[in-house]
């Protein structure tokens, strides 16, 4: 595995300056997708239909969402090759749209969550099972458990499902961002996540072969997405790049680290 850091000089001595907070509130915020964007680099999947990067994606991708301008594939932990396609855009700043692909098999399942702490604990789900052709709207409690559907209200709407003969399943859906406004909602609102000071989205996604959800095995991805496009017009979905391209603008220059073949120790902490 390759770790590589990105430093930039931006030339500010008194941390506490409207800039430098900026930058560094920037600078966290997108670091949490550096090893996942680094893992669609890997050799192997250069034609992989599920990521909309490469041509053959490309062309699922139009095909089935092509109103969609925010796209992110999604590999799963053991097998970059192996993962979800997720779509989505944002409509009149109250609802989000959301377009789903992986590969199962036609009589299969596929789940998406918002999770606050990146893990499938307290996560908000919505799942489609092809077999039935049916959307739940579900959330886990504080344990590592099946998916319990929402009872005080189902609030993603199906607005299509598409299966293929190859084992390919893909739904879009929608719902309202703020609905959570009862107590003891069980859904998360969607904020806008375009700000620097706001925190990312956390993903999460599963999928499996049976008719009705059940355990997913190595089929699982997790994701940090930016929603929302930010202030200065950047695309959402990409909030280190956006980083990137800004201190390539505003700092003085960079230095790049790199430490091939690290192993990561069990230790809770560790520092280089």
């Amino acid at each position: 595995m390759r770790f590589v850091m990105r430093l930039s000089t931006i030339g500010c001595i008194i941390t506490t300056s409207s800039f430098c907070q900026t930058s560094f509130a920037s600078a966290v915020k997108s670091s949490e997708s550096v090893l996942f964007q680094g893992r669609l680099l890997e050799d192997g999947c250069s034609n992989n239909p599920l990521d909309p990067n490469s041509d053959v994606g490309a062309q699922m991708s139009s095909s089935l969402f092509s109103s969609y301008e925010n796209k992110l594939y999604l590999p799963t932990k053991s097998d970059p090759c192996n993962g979800m396609t997720l779509h989505w855009k944002i409509i009149d700043s109250s609802k989000i749209q959301i377009g789903v692909t992986v590969k199962s098999n036609s009589q299969g399942w596929v789940g998406i969550g918002f999770s606050e702490t990146g893990g499938m604990k307290g996560a908000d789900i919505v799942y489609y099972e092809a077999a039935t052709n049916k959307l739940v709207d579900a959330h886990v409690g504080d344990s590592y458990a099946m998916p319990m559907k929402d009872q005080l209200s189902q609030d993603w709407s199906l607005l299509s499902s598409n299966t293929s003969d190859d084992g390919y399943i893909s739904f879009e859906a929608e719902r309202d961002l703020i609905v959570a406004a009862a107590p003891g909602h069980e859904d998360h609102n969607i904020v806008n996540d375009s700000s620097v000071w706001v925190a990312n989205h956390r993903i999460i996604g599963a999928w499996g072969s049976g008719t009705t959800i059940s355990y997913h095995n190595k089929n699982v991805v997790q994701g940090t997405v930016q929603l929302f496009s930010d202030d200065d017009g950047n695309s959402a979905g990409n909030a280190h790049a956006n980083f990137l391209a800004d201190m390539e603008q505003r700092s003085d220059g960079h230095v790049v680290l790199k430490l091939s073949d690290y192993q990561v120790p069990s230790d809770v902490h560790s520092y280089l």
